[in-house]
């Protein structure tokens, strides 16, 4: 190297000999001179580094390094050791001589000789250091990374797709990836882990959020800093440059292109770089491809010279990825969902939200952007500031520039024409659309030619097509439905607009030369329209469809009884027919004229469940058929010869003999009995089937071959050679009530099951083993996915005897229920075949003791008894009354484990935990045995352990016998447990606690925890680990959102054993308030939302006073309730954190005397006023000895300005609801219901003045301002008025709803003056069980406006008289009732007089029950004159009297024409009707009251 140089004297001379000249003898000061020679060397070593910097960025530029300075190195070495030695040296002689007290002078001497040898020997240069490579992992600064211990939390605010913090889903990805892409963003890290893939690869449509997962999975790999040492982004383009492309590689690696000045020794240079290593691991990042890139032609190694380097790739193309770039693993990335898309959106436009209007505008046009970040960040951009009509206009019109040009992008990629043309099919038919309609109508435009010999393969060619679109992301992917596609509406609204252009396609039907009609498609037609169309001659037709797909062409239709038809036999006139469907349609026969159509191909009868008449003849006669689908359809096959056909017989099974071109069939045959005389079938050269025979519940596979077997002991059926053919091409079998078959399983078909990927066994006794073998090695099922049994009364086992490792060597599911004689599912020495397994659920087997026991020691152990289960995701173990554990008598595990001591019985042992390390959710329900359910007592650690890391749900319930989810002898320090546990959920277990403080600080993932019905839990975690005096006795769970303890005793949260003392220390007050409250100043709940709270113990308040200060500020739920000695919920402490608090719920605290407690400050302290702005629903129930809702002794005042709903019950000792500070700011109350509260005597309290009557205060005085409250519910009140004469103009003026009930000393519903602002708003009057109320409605005389009542309800006023008085009034009160229902209203004589009656036209029904003195439903008053005219109800369509001993008749006075239901019980001498009605109204009553009642979501109990 040309700018290092050796020499040797000044620069050593610089660092060593300048403080050795200043000596002054060996012996008095060589104390000082080691010091200082101690201090130099250090400098030597700096010196060193800088060497050794200059020769790394020569190196990384592939430049040989000069011998000399390898020297220079090596005579460092030695001087660097010779120094240590020395100081050494002297370490040694301070322990002689007094202990340096006198040092040794040969020592001393020796000592300084040796420096001074030293001095002479080294002289450096000062050399030039450059900044490590930006790629360099270990060396990169990201300020958006968070520091500390490198867990997996994102810290960052940009959200995959383009918006920071759209979904708090963490997991691997920290806070920023949308649960939606959360398995993606795994999937790429789990592939770059896999040493085996090399190229990985991502696609998706533009502005789908590529580029930022890309930066995200960087982020994560530079924070863990494990997998790369380098990490290099490149953005490749449309246009690739390969100078720019190598330029960005260079400067990532620091690596010096400008000297090489033709692009094939840059490409040299850049090849060696990345291969100079064999222990350095490189990523390049190639984003933004659009074609293949020559790696050979950048200078980047592939394939087997790839060695540490790996590739992960982003297109917009997955054929790019896949066939060009040899990507060995490829990640689609869909648009974010609906409500993904809602909360970017919301998260740009921020409060805009808060207005109704424009959130209900937001929710329609975030369904219109495709779910794609760049769409959805530009309109809520451009919106974020605009007003209401700009957000109405982008409803009708967004830009569709982005998208027009990401769609024509795509689209131009397309090789093949054919695609193009499918891709404007797809978008005129719209949305989710039938592969077998694009069949149809893709064979119709010609867009298989050269491909259609058969059905088949223009299937096969679609599917090529297909899949050409969905890899340029111009269709959605389906996942594993291959039935269907879909197309966006915005790539679908591209291509209407573009194809109407062109192709008008509206107005009349054209009936101009149909000699050139090749399909037709109809929807919603009848019989007469079609004989109309049929008129025209269509000799080339060769589809016809009289089912519509949904909004084809643009035109909303049906789907569902679209074409009711009831003769099609005119279509027999098509002789050139090929494809003709009615799938969805009501044609109830297929006449035989269509069985004269002998080109059809496909015929589709598919859900025409009016289909009862297949003509016989009809299938005979369809020579050339292909595909016959009839699921949903016809079954009534006849059986027998049909001697004379008549218009009421049936197909036979036999004519399918004919149809031997047939290669898809979907069919069911209700009786099997069908086909024991009908012989073989032409089935077995089916490629594509769907048949079921007998009624079969069974499962649902899309694409798959199917056969649904209920034989009904027609077992014989098996036997036939078209099924024997049929099964061995079945790919899902589901078989019920196998009573004859005395053979095992797999011998149901005599070839073996070899492409049957389901099997579903219920319901027969016969089935003792699934496959069993007595000699030769059996081989069956090898690719089985699924195995569902159920209900098999006998099974002992699923294999039995010699059967081959591949045997069910591919299952992934497992479903065994009510199987009661199997006691285990495996063996362990068959445990190599269940490498795939990834979900086991079994239920109700009870003899089952184990998923797997070990049969050491009954025949040869053929397999490695340390292999895992890798893929296990899911077990669901249920009612398993004698299982003990996963597995009986295993031994052996991948770390180390002494010899099973452990006597308790554990679900899962240690050996077993350590095997399934990807199990991601676990439910035991309802075994009684079970005392642990995880077992690590026998755990030694070596080094760092993850037991269980990708556990994410775990739900244990009814384990009585639990004593301890997991159980250890040792604490867990250097264990990582349940790392990535995010829902827990345990209800009736005998544990004492939930969790050891070791544990629980492990959970940093947690976000939902539910515990129900402990009876013997007194805290949620317990210390194991003793206190360590600082911030280690945290317990905080940054992401838990929702906490559930319900039924339970719980005292804490936290708990520390008796005998530990706290190391904090705190006053003897602060150690009671926190000894007193459940919540103490350790815990940290910085995300908690949802707080649900029922427990009985003996805690006085929720929160210490002295919180986090971080915890409860996103509170927004708290549901209180069963705490016998709570005495306030929110104390001053906890207020001010209120700011998200929306619902507050609190029941049966018996103690409870505030819910807010404001404390007490001095009195001149300045006035201050808190308001929770967002709580809306505040619910009481059952506080006996609260006497106020606030309570405060200072100067703060409590408002609720966003408050809407109260509702407060059993508060007995309650005297007033609302302060009269807090009466101001509750403008948004739109609901209040108080019930049961003796002693409240006003809503808001007023002063009493000398000569006040307290008795006399309406409930409801002038200082109540409730402007905007709609519903009102009073019960138990004993106030004697509700309504003071001077409460507020603007109160109670949107009143709809009012219930009153047991206001035993209530004089009236409301004075004069109240009424006539309640005629106004209200909708709904209900009065029940107010004993001194006698009339409903009083008038002063004066005129008044037309009421807006519609329904009226009465029920138990013994001394009511009237509903209103018609003496004085000028008009009808009410003239809007609908609904009238009086019930044991017993001094009621008639509802109305006959004045009124004439004005209630409009009332639909009328109830009347058990008023003993009611005589007419209307008659006149004394001193009223009969007219002799007939009033007429025009609209009552119901009357329903019941148990009115005193009714005279139903005055002939009176007309019904409306009237459809009239129901009279124990009418006087009237005769009864409607008995039957009446008791059928009675117990619907009820629930139609509160079906009413519920729209103005009012709170009844």
């Amino acid at each position: 190297m040309a700018d290092i140089v050796l020499s040797v004297a000044s620069k050593v001379a610089e660092y060593l000999v300048a403080p050795v000249r200043r000596q002054c003898g060996y012996v008095i000061s060589s104390d000082s001179h080691v010091r200082q020679l101690d201090s130099e060397v250090g400098k030597l070593h700096h010196a060193k580094e800088r060497v050794q910097h200059s020769i790394n960025e020569a190196e990384n530029n592939m430049m040989l390094i000069e011998a000399d300075v390898q020297d220079w190195l090596h005579q460092w070495e030695t001087v660097a050791d010779k120094a240590r030695d020395l100081l050494a040296d002297d370490g040694r002689a301070k322990k002689t001589c007094f202990y340096g007290w006198f040092p040794n002078p040969k020592a001393r001497y020796r000592l300084v000789k040796d420096i001074e040898e030293l001095i002479a020997q080294i002289h450096i240069d000062k050399v030039h250091f450059e900044n490590p490579p930006p790629a360099r992992v270990d060396s990169a600064a990201d300020p958006n990374l968070s520091a500390g211990d490198g867990a997996d939390t994102i810290t960052n605010s940009g959200l995959v797709g383009g918006a920071p913090d759209v979904n708090s889903s963490a997991g691997d990805g920290g806070d920023t990836i949308a649960d939606s892409r959360a398995s993606i963003f795994q999937g790429i890290m789990e592939a770059l882990r896999d040493e085996k893939l090399k190229v990985i690869g991502i696609y998706g449509p533009g502005g789908v959020g590529k580029t930022t997962l890309l930066e995200e999975v960087k982020k994560k790999l530079m924070k863990e800093r494990r997998l790369f040492d380098m990490i290099v982004n490149v953005e490749v383009s449309q246009t690739p440059d390969l100078n720019n492309i190598q330029g960005q590689i260079g400067d990532a690696l620091s690596l010096n292109l400008e000297k090489k000045q033709s692009q094939q020794g840059r490409r040299d240079l850049l090849f060696q770089r990345l291969q100079r290593d064999l222990n350095e691991n490189v990523l390049i990042i190639l984003d933004d491809l659009w074609t293949e890139l020559d790696l050979k032609s950048v200078g980047i190694p592939s394939g087997d010279q790839s060695r540490g380097c790996k590739l992960l790739l982003a297109s917009r193309y997955q054929d790019v990825l896949e066939q060009k770039m040899q990507a060995d693993k490829t990640f689609r990335l869909e648009g974010l969902n609906k409500e993904e898309v809602f909360r970017l959106f919301e998260k740009i436009v921020g409060d805009k939200l808060k207005d109704e209007e424009l959130k209900s505008i937001a929710a329609q046009l975030v369904e219109k952007l495709a779910g794609l970040p760049l769409l959805i960040t530009s309109v809520a951009s451009t919106l974020k500031y605009s007003r209401v009509s700009a957000w109405k206009n982008a409803l009708i019109k967004i830009d569709k520039s982005n998208i027009e040009t990401i769609v024509k992008l795509s689209f131009d990629h397309l090789e093949s024409e054919e695609a193009k043309d499918l891709f404007l099919l797809c978008g005129l038919i719209r949305g989710t659309i039938r592969v077998k309609l694009l069949l149809g109508l893709g064979m119709g435009l010609g867009l298989f030619e050269g491909f259609n010999d058969t059905m088949e393969d223009s299937r096969d060619r679609l599917n090529t097509m297909l899949d050409s679109l969905r890899s340029v992301c111009l269709l959605q992917d389906d996942g594993d439905d291959m039935e269907h596609v879909t197309i966006h509406d915005l790539y679908r609204d591209v291509v209407v607009a573009s194809f109407r252009s062109q192709n008008s396609l509206s107005g009349p039907w054209p009936k101009e030369e149909p000699e050139k009609w090749w399909g037709i498609s109809l929807g919603n037609i009848g019989g007469d329209e079609l004989a109309e169309i049929m008129q025209c001659m269509f000799p080339n037709l060769k589809i016809f469809m009289l089912s519509q797909p949904e909004h084809f062409l643009g035109i909303p239709v049906r789907r569902n009884d679209c074409c009711i038809v009831e003769d099609v036999a005119i279509l027999g006139k098509l002789k050139a027919l090929q494809i003709l469907s009615f799938a969805g349609s009501q044609i109830f026969r297929l006449p035989k004229e269509i069985g004269e159509l002998t080109n059809l191909r496909s015929l589709n009868l598919t859900d025409c469940d009016s289909l009862n008449i297949i003509e016989p003849g009809v299938l005979k006669g369809l020579i050339n058929l292909e595909e016959l689908y009839m699921m949903g359809s016809y079954s009534q096959w006849t059986m027998g010869e049909v001697e004379i056909p008549s218009e009421s017989c049936n197909a036979r099974l036999a004519e399918l003999k004919n149809l031997t071109k047939l290669a898809s069939l979907e069919i069911l045959i209700c009786n099997p009995k069908v086909l024991l005389e009908d012989g073989d079938l032409p089935f077995g050269n089916l490629t594509r089937f769907w048949i079921e025979i007998g009624y079969v519940h069974g499962r649902r596979f899309k694409s798959l071959r199917t056969m649904q077997l209920n034989l009904e002991e027609c077992d014989s059926i098996l036997s036939k050679e078209w099924v024997q053919k049929t099964l061995q091409k079945t790919q899902y079998l589901h078989l019920d009530r196998l009573e004859e078959f005395r053979k095992n399983a797999h011998e149901l078909c005599i070839q073996g099951f070899t492409q049957l990927k389901h099997l579903d066994i219920q319901n027969s006794p016969s089935i003792k083993y699934i496959v069993s073998s007595s000699n030769d090695l059996l081989t069956a099922f090898t690719i089985l996915e699924s195995l569902f049994l159920k209900n098999l009364i006998n099974l002992e086992k699923i294999c039995n005897g010699a059967v081959a490792l591949d045997c069910f060597s591919k299952l992934k599911i497992v479903r065994i229920e009510k199987c009661h004689r199997l006691k285990n599912l495996w063996f362990l020495s068959e445990r190599q075949r269940l490498v795939h397994l990834e979900d086991i659920e079994i239920h109700e087997c009870d003899s089952l003791e184990a998923i797997i026991t070990d049969d050491a020691g009954k025949g040869e152990v053929a397999t490695d008894i340390m292999v895992e289960l890798p893929n296990i995701r899911r077990m669901d173990l249920r009612h398993l009354s004698n299982m003990t554990s996963f597995c009986t008598g295993a031994e052996g595990a991948p770390i180390q484990i002494e010899e099973s001591k452990s006597t308790s019985k554990s679900i899962l042992k240690l050996v077993w935990i350590l095997k399934l390390p990807n199990l991601k959710s676990m439910n035991i329900k309802s075994s009684q045995s079970t005392e642990v359910v995880f077992d690590l007592e026998e755990l030694k650690v070596i080094g760092d352990v993850k037991i269980l890391s990708q556990l994410t749900e775990l739900a244990l319930r009814q384990l009585p016998n639990l004593q301890c989810m997991w159980k250890q002898d040792v604490k867990l320090q250097g264990i990582s447990i349940f790392r990535n546990l995010k829902e827990l959920s345990i209800c009736e277990t005998g544990l004492s606690f939930l969790f050891l403080v070791s544990v629980a600080k492990c959970l940093r993932e947690i976000r939902d925890i539910k515990v129900d019905d402990y009876p013997n839990m007194k805290t949620v975690i317990v210390d194991d680990e003793g206190r360590d005096g600082g911030t280690n006795d945290i317990i905080e769970f940054p992401l838990l959102k929702r906490l559930s303890i319900t039924c339970c005793p719980t005292e804490k949260f936290f708990s520390y054993p008796h005998g530990k003392k706290e190391s904090v220390a705190t006053t003897l007050d602060s150690q009671d308030a926190c000894s007193d409250s459940f919540f103490d100043q350790k815990v940290s709940l910085p995300s908690l939302e949802e707080l649900e709270l029922k427990s009985e113990g003996s805690f006085k308040g929720i929160w210490h006073s002295e919180l986090m200060e971080n915890s409860f500020y996103k509170l927004a739920t708290l549901s209180i309730g069963y705490c016998p000695k709570l005495h306030n919920v929110f104390p001053f402490a906890i207020i001010g954190r209120l700011h998200n608090l929306t619902i507050l719920e609190i029941e049966n605290c018996p103690s409870l005397e505030s819910l807010f407690d404001c404390g007490s400050l001095d009195a001149n302290t300045k006035q201050t006023t808190v308001l929770p702005p967002e709580l809306e629903v505040k619910t009481v129930r059952e506080a006996g000895k609260m006497k106020c809702i606030v309570k405060s002794d200072s100067q703060m005042i409590m408002g609720f300005p966003n408050l809407q709903k109260v509702h407060v019950c059993s508060c007995s000792n309650l005297r007033y609801l609302f302060p009269n500070c807090m009466a101001t700011t509750l403008e948004k109350l739109e609901s209040l219901s108080i019930s049961n509260c003796e002693h409240m005597k006003e809503v808001v309290p007023k002063e009493m003045t000398k000569g006040d009557d307290e008795s006399s205060q309406p409930l409801f005085n002038e200082k109540v301002i409730f402007r905007n409250i709609r519903k009102l519910k009073i019960e138990g009140a004993k106030c004697k008025e509700l309504w003071s004469n001077k409460i507020s103009n603007g109160s109670f003026c949107k009143l709809e709803y009012l219930r009153l009930e047991h206001c035993d000393n209530l004089l009236c519903i409301a004075p004069s003056n109240m009424w006539k602002k309640l005629q106004l708003c209200l909708d709904f009057l209900e009065v029940r069980s107010c004993r001194l109320i006698e009339i409903i409605y009083e008038s002063d005389g004066t005129d008044t406006k037309s009421g807006k009542l519609r329904r009226l309800i009465l029920s138990d006023l013994e001394n009511l008289r009237h509903i209103w008085q018609s003496d004085g009034l000028p008009n009808v009160p009410f003239p809007n009732l609908r609904y009238v229902e009086a019930v044991r209203c017993s001094r009621l004589e008639m509802l109305f007089t006959t004045f009124t009656a004439k004005f209630l036209g409009q009332i639909k029904e009328l109830v009347l029950e058990s008023c003993e003195n009611i005589k007419l439903i209307a008659g006149h008053k004394e001193y009223e004159e009969a007219t002799g005219r007939t009033i007429t109800f025009s609209e009552l369509t119901a009357l329903r009297l019941f148990n009115l001993p005193k009714f005279r008749s139903i005055s002939a006075e009176f007309e019904f024409p409306s009237l459809e239901v009239l129901s009279i019980n124990s009418c006087g001498t009237l005769p009864d009707r409607g008995l039957l009605e009446w008791e059928s109204h009675q117990s619907k009553r009820k629930i139609e009251i509160l079906i009413e009642t519920m729209k103005y979501k009012i709170i009844i109990s």
